[in-house]
């Protein structure tokens, strides 16, 4: 599937995120929509490897040169919803295109091998919605019982090159354990949410 232009973080601000993640030396980390590597380099400085995401051919060819002399990171020229997600524990920091957000966000919480945190460059609305604020919606409902969603940072505009049009916060999924609902009941808890939903409408 086709993606829109990127807004790609300055470098300057990159480290002050990955703070934020505390990541540990030994976490595996998927890097969705890489781009140039700002942030991939930083990955790989502070843990044990790092799968390196991008789909447009030119910026992948660009990551396969900088990081060629570095084991600790893996290139792939996949599309972010079609890559396949690692069994073992991992993680996920990203700064994904924005008009990509919900269908991310759908892939990473509805798979097998869901990561146990993600750290996410999102735009606000999107992530609003994910929290539910100021409503719930359904989109964030049917996933809380697994994940619990929280806006982590607010960025400035100036803070990406090109500047967004829209705000944009960094949004932290982390994977419940356990569960509020078990796995076997997820499609059930899906249902009847959903009906619920619809039947009273938006504010329940």
């Amino acid at each position: 599937m086709g993606w829109h232009t990127q807004n790609f973080l300055r470098p300057n601000n990159v480290e002050r995120l990955l703070d934020i993640v505390g990541l540990a030396p030994n976490d595996l980390v998927v890097d969705l929509g890489a781009g140039h590597g700002e942030l991939t380099q930083r990955l790989a400085r502070r843990c044990r490897r790092v799968i390196a995401v991008e789909q447009d051919p030119r910026l992948a060819d660009v990551l396969r040169t900088r990081f060629a002399d570095q084991p600790r990171v893996v290139v792939r020229e996949q599309d972010l919803l079609e890559t396949r997600l690692p069994r073992e524990p991992y993680k996920v920091v990203a700064n994904i295109p924005f008009d990509g957000t919900a269908r991310v966000l759908s892939r990473l919480t509805s798979a097998r091998h869901a990561p146990e945190s993600a750290h996410l460059v999102v735009q606000r609305q999107a992530a609003e919605r994910m929290v539910g604020w100021p409503r719930q919606t359904l989109f964030g409902l049917v996933r809380e019982p697994w994940f619990e969603p929280r806006i982590v940072h607010r960025f400035r505009r100036t803070d990406f090159a090109p500047p967004p049009r829209v705000d944009v916060v960094f949004l932290r999924l982390r994977k419940r354990g356990p569960p509020l609902v078990c796995d076997a009941q997820r499609e059930a808890f899906r249902a009847f949410v959903t009906y619920c939903f619809y039947a009273r409408g938006p504010s329940v």
